[in-house]
């Protein structure tokens, strides 16, 4: 199961609709965790869509990021887009 995904939804999927939407040159998203602030995470514990031991393991794999994985993936992703307005 993708704990993000209850939380974060279709992002993107509304980002594009928006962007046809409102004529936007929409070039996609970086999705990069990072930890929640923690307030969010209290209020995430309250009605959460997922089980408590689900959301504790949720808060244990996002402390993990951003990772140097995610950061040389940002820049690759940020470099395709400037290449693309270049």
């Amino acid at each position: 199961m993708d704990t993000r995904n209850k939380y974060a939804g279709n992002c993107t999927l509304a980002y594009e609709k928006a962007s046809k939407e409102k004529e936007v040159d929409f070039k996609g998203c970086f999705d990069c965790q990072g930890v929640p602030n923690p307030r969010l995470m209290e209020s995430m514990k309250e009605g959460a869509p997922i089980s408590k031991v689900e959301l504790r393991e949720y808060f244990e794999e996002v402390r993990k990021h951003p990772s140097p994985e995610d950061l040389q993936k940002a820049k690759k992703f940020a470099r395709k887009i400037l290449q693309d307005y270049s």
